[in-house]
């Protein structure tokens, strides 16, 4: 066990949210099941062991994904070989240049009170993540809750710049850059005919195919006996469903439609449109994002109890079990609260320059988020509550969503 980070200095270090969803939201069901072990294998083994089933699942994802974007089916090259990781990623349409690690996250118990908030968000190496030797043994918790944030380590951005896959232009997005894996990690199924017309590519989201994939992968891992790489593949299914009970997901414009609106109409041309209002939504996003990245990592630190950490263990209701319909059924409420959410965070961080066309947070070396959500706690207090309790409604939909997960493939 290492020494409890915090003890010995300043150090900055903090979970990303993924991981802390997961793991708020699926530790009771953990510790009341006994769940064996798993070997920390590499995937060139899960290659080789499961070679033609990998084969059929990539081509079948593949012309989903081609038919989602009417695209003609075609079959490429990529999708024939299978020998290493890049052919791998390439199979499944990621981006080829994406590595893989092997690392586990921190343990609650590892991280101090004391320790300072790292608002990266980086992925490994460093940040929370800790090396796993391949051939040392996991606790199955861990490599569900360390790899339910893989799918924002770089593995589904700049897909539509891949000349081999020839995807054309993104639905909605970026060609490249960290915004590129958009079309991966939103969905907008509650928008109207209007919205859809005015951007038609909201209507093409890949993020069900991406679960999707990511469950059969998992269920075909745990059927070859491939049990590190079934937990695994579970817990990049269970990200993208988590994605989409974020407001910032599954609202394309959380600032409100008739404001948007009106900005469209005044220069009716949609790729114009998103160009000046690109660092309005990005804004936003950002500092929804970092804002509950820093409560919850606080939260758990400073074992404070919170509304966050309960909404995750709450069930919500519902029963659906099919995966689209699930991801409509998750995505109504926080899609419905989504404007609200935005007025209270602007209320918030209180500062002009969330509407500066020319300012992006991710890019202002100087923006400290825990000095600006403190304050705001101590001055805007009513405000401050009104947020957290709209926000824990959405929460207790990823934690609904991470326990469909992991009812959904057998062990």
């Amino acid at each position: 066990m290492l020494m409890t980070l915090g003890q010995t200095g300043e150090i900055s270090i903090s979970w990303n949210t993924h991981a802390l969803i997961t793991r708020l939201a699926s530790q009771d069901i953990f510790n009341s099941h006994s769940v064996k072990p798993v070997l920390v294998t590499p995937v060139e083994e899960l290659l080789h062991e499961c070679r033609d089933d990998l084969l059929r699942l990539g081509q079948l994802f593949c012309r989903k994904l081609r038919d989602r974007l009417g695209l003609r089916p075609t079959v490429a090259s990529h999708g024939k070989r299978l020998e290493c990781v890049e052919d791998f990623f390439r199979l499944f349409i990621y981006n080829p240049g994406t590595g893989l690690s092997y690392v586990r996250v921190f343990d609650v118990n590892e991280m101090g009170p004391d320790v300072g908030h790292d608002q990266s968000r980086d992925g490994p190496p460093g940040h929370s993540y800790v090396p796993m030797e391949l051939g040392s043994v996991s606790s199955a918790m861990d490599v569900f809750v360390t790899y339910s944030d893989e799918p924002d380590w770089g593995m589904d951005q700049d897909i539509f710049s891949v000349q081999d896959y020839e995807l054309g232009s993104p639905p909605f997005g970026p060609l490249k850059g960290p915004s590129s894996q958009a079309p991966f990690h939103m969905d907008f199924p509650h928008e109207s005919r209007l919205t859809y017309w005015i951007v038609p590519g909201l209507s093409m989201s890949l993020l069900s195919l991406r679960a999707e994939s990511c469950l059969n992968l998992s269920k075909l891992a745990f059927e070859k006996e491939q049990d590190y790489w079934g937990w695994r593949f579970l817990a990049w299914g269970a990200h993208y469903l988590q994605d989409v009970t974020c407001p910032f997901h599954c609202c394309p414009f959380p600032p409100g439609k008739t404001r948007m609106l009106l900005k469209f109409f005044q220069n009716p041309n949609p790729g114009k449109f998103y160009n000046a209002n690109r660092d309005l939504l990005r804004n936003r996003h950002s500092l929804f994002e970092s804002a509950i990245s820093y409560l919850m990592n606080k939260h758990v630190k400073k074992k404070i109890p919170s509304p966050f950490l309960d909404a995750l263990k709450k069930n919500p209701g519902g029963s659906t079990v099919e995966l689209e319909s699930l991801i409509r059924e998750v995505s109504k409420l926080p899609n419905i609260l989504a404007p609200k959410i935005n007025d209270l965070m602007v209320d918030l961080y209180s500062t002009s320059r969330i509407d500066d066309p020319g300012y992006h947070v991710d890019d202002d070396a100087d923006f400290v988020i825990a000095f600006v959500i403190e304050e705001a706690i101590r001055n805007r207090s009513t405000t401050y509550d009104e947020f957290v309790f709209l926000v824990s409604e959405c929460l207790s939909q990823a934690g609904r969503v991470t326990r469909f997960a992991l009812k959904s493939p057998p062990r």
